[in-house]
């Protein structure tokens, strides 16, 4: 919903969107690894992991505007990043909430 304010339209904001969770970025054990990543206005968001030639994986939206992937096998010190689709355009990021970077 937009309000207007003394002839300006402001646009809708996202005051009512969070994620409160602490598994932001990657989790792994010896069995799987977990990515999670926050992007409440993306409409589509892509997992890319750099290990044999370069992965693209689907990531599932979630609770608090927060998008999910599961890969099996551990996969720490694999390089990734996250690929969004907002407003029709892919935009790439590395990890916002990760230990460790590389180029982006």
């Amino acid at each position: 919903m937009c309000r207007s304010t003394e002839g300006h339209t402001l646009q809708p904001t996202l005051e009512h969107v969070g994620y409160d969770g602490d598994d932001l970025g990657s989790r792994h054990s010896s069995a799987f690894t977990a990515f999670r990543v926050w992007a409440p206005s993306a409409s589509d968001v892509q997992l890319v992991l750099f290990r044999n030639g370069v992965e693209e994986h689907p990531m599932g939206a979630d609770r608090g505007g927060s998008w999910t992937a599961s890969i099996d096998g551990d996969l720490h010190g694999v390089e990734y990043m996250f690929r969004a689709n907002i407003n029709g355009a892919w935009r790439d990021s590395i990890a916002p909430n990760g230990r460790a970077s590389t180029i982006n």
